[in-house]
């Protein structure tokens, strides 16, 4: 079979592989040339409130890199308007090679992890505001510049040059388009410049104001914005600044395991030589030294080994340099847990400590994960065949569920959208590298979304199903639309990939993971992993949510009139609050008291229904 570029159904699923007959392709949702490209515009959306006052001035400019580990952008810089989910989030690993660590990503997802529009359309999707600048105290003669840097794709799909970033700084009376870049295939990062240059922009309300053009109808068209900047005294020519910061983890420390089953941990003692990226923004070369440890940031699973390495590379004047971190192989897990790797850069008269930190966390449970957790893409094939992932857990066991995250997907039918969640499939188990060795499949249910980006759905099994020490699990399809299972196209494990070519497995082409993870059979809470929707209940808003609201809202999808429950628990697996209350068409949950800021879960209960959704709780106004 010979190789082929070949673009089919909506958004224009890339092919993998070519096929002839009968033959199978692979399919990843990107789109080229959709027929939407007549779209209606939605508007900008409803706002809560006003924005803040920053104060401004040369000691005091406004910054930021996005390198904070929430995905929510950081709200005392930003206006974020929780009526309408339109502003984006933060990436870790969406970006190819930020200039720091972390970076915003555009598309058209909503920050609840739904499409934009669920019937073909484009128009403008993410925006971010800033909150008001008062720039009263300033004028054209001041210098005044904004900087950022601009990458189109990422690890996700290219916009087209009909897409567009643009931005816009507000005036006392309207805003003013200052920017426009059409949409290409990947590049690097771009540093754009532009100054501020009329008068009317030196007022009390200034705004920054950041958005994407293009498809509203899922992982489509990304933009990845990193380094922002607007500061007096500043020129074209201003391109270094006195920072050096970590840019992006190149691969798992615990490779090829994201996630780990307690009992396999210790035999596989992960942990190995790491790939980290550094961006040197001086003009000089640099020497940093990095910190590694190895630790449990709860302090409750103590464990043994080497648990901290130093190391010093050489990062050349403004530019990146990839460089081996030692590996922790001779720990010695004690109990379930998530257990944290972590680097510290430091460096004499960095000016920007905020991006000197990359973590990874790796949650030792009942779960075996490959992925990084966040979809880049969606996976399908157009016939109605099978695809999983291959896993190895050293000996014979059993499976009582799988976890699997979908990227929200719209395909064509007969020329009609065709939008998959609720879409019936078969989880099935392969015992060897074949579609004919199939120990069981399980079918009766169907394509569920969450309530944010990312989201697991576990499928529960009624009995166990044994596997061999090695063994394959995926999906199959009933028809030829993909089902856009997530895509992590930052971690490749393509050689753990297979999917059913003409009654052989293959393995596709293009990097990455399928967002597939086993639940194995032991009495081990699950204290690390995004937990579940078992059922697509209901929303949960805001997430993240600020500890001084008191409640998140929970909005049922059905209208059941029964009580609801609900029990908080921490990342220990503790119950930290709960309570009953009748059904309502809109339900305030109150937060745990005395919690402090952290990752919980809420576990919401109707009748029958379960739904359990990871909840970050933040210390913002």
């Amino acid at each position: 079979m010979s190789l082929i570029w070949r673009y089919v159904g909506i958004g224009t699923l890339m092919v993998v592989c070519g096929w002839q007959n009968a033959q199978a392709q692979v399919v990843i949702t990107q789109d080229a040339d959709w027929p939407y490209r007549s779209s209606a515009v939605l508007p900008s959306g409803l706002r809560a409130l006003n924005p803040d006052t920053l104060p401004f001035s040369a000691t005091q400019p406004f910054f930021d890199d996005f390198s904070q580990s929430s995905p929510r952008p950081d709200s005392t810089k930003w206006f974020l308007a929780d009526i309408d989910f339109r502003y984006p989030l933060v990436t870790q690993q969406g970006a190819v090679r930020p200039p720091s660590v972390g970076a915003l990503q555009f598309d058209g997802v909503r920050n609840t992890g739904g499409p934009y529009s669920t019937v073909l359309s484009a128009g403008f999707c993410d925006q971010l505001s800033s909150h008001y600048i008062d720039l009263r105290n300033f004028g054209p003669a001041d210098n005044l510049r904004l900087t950022f840097f601009l990458q189109p794709q990422g690890n996700g799909d290219s916009p087209e040059n009909t897409d567009s970033f643009r931005v816009f700084f507000r005036r006392p009376t309207d805003t003013l388009k200052v920017f426009t870049r059409g949409g290409s295939t990947l590049t690097g990062f771009q540093q754009v410049s532009i100054p501020l240059n009329d008068p009317g922009f030196f007022h009390a309300r200034f705004q920054l104001i950041f958005e994407n053009y293009g498809s509203q109808n899922g992982l489509l068209d990304h933009w990845f914005l990193d380094y922002v900047l607007l500061a007096p005294n500043r020129s074209q020519a201003d391109t270094s600044y006195q920072d050096l910061a970590f840019s992006s983890l190149q691969e798992s420390p615990a490779t090829p395991y994201t996630g780990l089953p307690f009992w396999l941990a210790g035999d596989l003692a992960p942990f190995y030589d790491t790939e980290v990226a550094i961006r040197n923004f001086r003009n000089q070369s640099a020497s940093p030294q990095i910190t590694s440890t190895l630790s449990d940031p709860a302090g409750n699973n103590p464990f043994s080994g080497t648990l901290q390495h130093l190391s010093n590379p050489t990062v050349p004047a403004s530019g990146t340099t990839v460089t081996q971190v030692s590996p922790f192989t001779d720990q010695n897990f004690i109990q379930p847990g998530i257990y944290r790797w972590q680097s510290i850069l430091a460096a004499s008269g960095d000016q920007r400590p905020q991006n000197d930190t990359l973590r990874f966390d790796l949650p030792v449970d009942s779960l075996l994960a490959y992925d990084d957790g966040t979809a880049e893409a969606g996976f399908g094939l157009n016939r109605d065949w099978g695809y999983g992932m291959e896993f190895n857990l050293e000996r014979e066991d059993s499976i009582t569920a799988v976890w699997i995250c979908f990227a929200p997907t719209i395909n064509l039918r007969l020329g009609s959208p065709v939008y998959m969640e609720n879409e019936n499939f078969r989880i099935v188990f392969w015992k060897e590298p074949h579609p004919d060795s199939v120990i069981t499949k399980v079918a009766g249910i169907k394509v569920k979304y969450g309530s944010a980006p990312n989201t697991f759905i576990r499928y529960p099994f009624l009995s166990k199903v044994k596997v061999p020490s090695r063994f394959w699990v995926g999906v199959q399809q009933f028809n030829d639309l993909p089902l856009g299972v997530g895509f992590d196209k930052s971690f490749d494990n393509r050689t753990l990939v297979f999917y059913d070519s003409s009654g052989t497995w293959t393995n596709p082409s293009l990097k990455g993971t399928l967002m597939i993870r086993p639940e194995i059979y032991r009495p081990v809470p699950l204290v690390g992993n995004e937990l579940l929707l078992q059922e697509s209940q209901g929303m949960v808003y805001p997430n993240p949510v600020s500890i001084h609201a008191g409640y998140v809202n929970w909005q049922p999808n059905s209208l059941l009139p029964q009580p609801v429950s609900w029990q908080w628990t921490d990342a220990l697996g503790r119950m930290v609050g709960q309570g009953m209350q009748e059904y309502q068409s809109s339900n305030k949950l109150p937060l745990p008291q005395g919690a402090s800021p952290g990752l919980y879960f809420l576990n919401i209960r109707q009748g029958k229904s379960q739904q359990v959704v990871k909840v970050i709780i933040q210390d913002f106004p």
